[in-house]
Parts: structure tokens; sequence; C-alpha cells
């Protein structure tokens, strides 16, 4: 108890000087803070700093980028962005200083991992690659990337280290409300879960190609394996959608008519 208390303290003092404070009250800036504990006393944080209308990243993409960063290096099939504009991939330069600080770190390394923002602070025990792939889905879904720009409202609510069934929940919810926003602008609205696979079908695609750029770079596979996380988790969710609506629906009978007498 002690030890955990000792822990606590050194998370606040890691996350919250005065100049985090500023930062984490800001109404205009979403900061999150994640940092890593190693059991040989290392200690890696990083700072995720966004927009909190658009949900993009207010500082500018780093300087000198590596060459697995390029748009065209393991590119995304139909990606829409113009090369000329867009010499690197938003996703990638976006993670290149997580994957510089953590390329030596082990999958499988117990790690503490903690993540703070202005609403709380989480603290959890766990695999190096299970926290890498908390960050770098938080990362990539606000890096600008236009295949993954459809996470942006989950990341605006962010949830660390979510299991399977609250990533499918918070999915299809974030769907069904942004088919709420299309009728209010009189668009057609889609009711079903087809769009939502093929979303998904896409990340796929954009997991892959960046496990790929990852292997290339001679990564560890902490960093690797962080990525085949959310391919999983990609992969998974849509085979699950429709069981997990269909075991939902009992909780959202207060919303529902009765069902007409006979049927």
């Amino acid at each position: 108890m002690r030890r955990r208390k000792r822990f606590l303290r050194s998370v606040r003092t890691t996350f919250f000087t005065a100049r985090a404070s500023k930062l984490l009250d800001s109404d205009d800036v979403i900061d999150i803070r994640y940092g890593f504990w190693f059991g040989d006393g290392r200690k890696i944080r990083f700072r995720l700093a966004l927009d909190s209308r658009t949900m993009l990243p207010v500082s500018s993409l780093p300087e000198d980028l590596p060459a697995w960063t390029k748009i065209e290096f393991h590119r995304c099939e139909g990606c829409p962005l113009d090369a000329d504009e867009h010499p690197h991939c938003p996703a990638a330069a976006r993670l290149h200083p997580i994957v510089d600080k953590m390329r030596d770190v082990v999958s499988t390394e117990k790690v503490k991992v903690a993540v703070a923002s202005s609403q709380r602070t989480l603290v959890r025990k766990t695999s190096a690659q299970e926290g890498l792939s908390s960050l770098m889905g938080m990362v990539m879904a606000t890096s600008g990337c236009p295949r993954t720009a459809f996470f942006r409202p989950m990341a605006r609510f962010h949830l660390p280290l979510a299991d399977l069934d609250e990533t499918t929940y918070r999915a299809a919810s974030t769907y069904m409300l942004a088919q709420y926003f299309r009728v209010t602008r009189g668009q057609q609205p889609d009711l079903s879960t087809q769009g939502l696979h093929r979303l998904y079908d896409q990340v796929t695609e954009v997991n892959h190609n960046m496990a790929e750029r990852l292997r290339d770079n001679e990564s560890e596979d902490g960093v690797i394996n962080a990525v085949v996380i959310l391919d999983m988790f990609a992969k998974g969710l849509p085979p699950q959608f429709d069981a997990l609506l269909d075991e939902l629906e009992a909780l959202f009978e207060s919303f529902l008519d009765p069902a007409p007498a006979g049927t």
C-alpha cells in the first residue's frame, strides 16, 4: 500500500507541475499525458496537446523526420493525400517521437502506465505493448490521417487501455451519433453497421502498412506489437458489432415503444 501511494505521488509530481496544470485547465487545448515506469527505474513520458475543437495536434510536425515516415513508403492504397503537400505520412510522423524513445522496448516487458488528463488519472500495471497500443492508437486517431479521422470523436473522450467490448460500444455509439448529425444536415443516415465495417477495413490497411514501416525501421517488437494489437481490434470489432448490439438491446427498453399486442 505504501509503495502504491509513493508511486501515485510520483505520478502527480510528474504530470501536474504548475506549468502542466495550466495546460490541463485550458479550454482550447486537450492535454493528455502518458507515462511509462519500467522495472529498472526508467521513466518515459509523452504529451499529447490537441486542439479541443478539431482534436488535431496544436504543434507542427517534428523536423528531420526519418525515411520510414515518408508518404510513399508503404503507402496505403487509395490514400487521398497529395504527396507534394504531405511529403510525410501524418500518422507515421506523429508516431516518430514515440518510436524513437521506445524502439528498444520489448513487448512483454512489464511496466506501470499512467495516463493523466484534466478529468482523471489512470494507473495500471500491464505489458509495454498494451500501454503503447493505447498511446499509439490515440496518436494515430488525432494525427491528421484521413483514414483514422472518424476516431477523433472517440479521442475527444479518450478511454485509455479500453478492452474490446468497451471499444466496440464506443465505436458503435460514435457511428450512430454521426448518423444523427447527418440527418440534421439533410443527409441520408446509415442505420446499419455496414459503413462502420468499411471504415474499419480502411483502418486495418493503415495498421498493416504502419507495422511494415516499423519493421523496416528495425524497431524492437514492443512498438510493432502495439500496432498489431490495434490491428487485432480493428479486425475483431466488426464481427462483434451485430452480436453486441443484440446483447445490449434489452438495456435500451426504456427508449423503445412496447411491441404491439400479438407480435
